[in-house]
């Protein structure tokens, strides 16, 4: 288990390394603030004797990796196409479905 002061210093000094690896997969910095977030965290929460400080930059790596995965099998984040969607749709008449689909797009 990590120290106070220990955690604080890897945190700071690798807080950046994964939230630019989370930028990297999900595009997007409120995913990637959530997700260097939670791997903190888990840091923090970890009992897990490290050998040194590359086995935990190599973990912090890993672990991020794999809360990106982790965020793309959620349900919300699925992306399904707008004309397949619009089809299942009961709409009146084509008029209607596409106008939908331009509204979608948007």
């Amino acid at each position: 288990m990590l120290t106070e002061e220990q955690f604080a210093y890897l945190a700071k000094k690798y807080m950046d390394t994964v939230f630019r690896l989370a930028l990297h997969y999900t595009k997007s910095r409120s995913e990637s603030d959530d997700i260097t977030q939670e791997v903190l965290l888990k840091l923090y929460r970890t009992d897990k004797p490290f050998e040194s400080e590359d086995h935990v930059r190599h973990w912090l790596i890993r672990v991020t990796v794999n809360e990106c995965k982790s965020l793309f099998r959620k349900p919300w984040r699925r992306v399904e196409d707008i004309e397949d969607y619009a089809a299942t749709l009961a709409m009146p008449t084509q008029e209607h479905t596409d106008l939908f689909v331009a509204v979608m797009k948007l």
